[in-house]
């Protein structure tokens, strides 16, 4: 697999919930299991799910940096191919 962080739908980049008080949060999906190198990104939150999930993506692109390649191949992008 050689996909980059552009290649991934938000949806799948993603992992939205809802709260109780009915704002939905969004943050970077790193799979079942984290480990303590993976990016720190603020969580995005928004009266529509749609919403958190597009700003954190975005936020998320915007950080490409902080993601390393081997990371999105073969970390992450295992765990986005699964969910796609």
């Amino acid at each position: 697999m050689t996909h980059g962080l552009g290649h991934w739908l938000d949806e799948i980049i993603t992992k939205v919930h809802q709260s109780r008080s009915g704002f939905w949060y969004a943050v970077l999906d790193v799979g079942p299991v984290g480990y303590p190198s993976d990016p720190d990104y603020s969580t995005c939150s928004s009266k529509s799910r749609e919403d958190a999930v597009k700003r954190c993506a975005a936020k998320i692109r915007a950080h490409n940096g902080r993601l390393s390649d081997y990371d999105i191949r073969y970390r992450y992008g295992k765990h986005w191919e699964q969910k796609s």
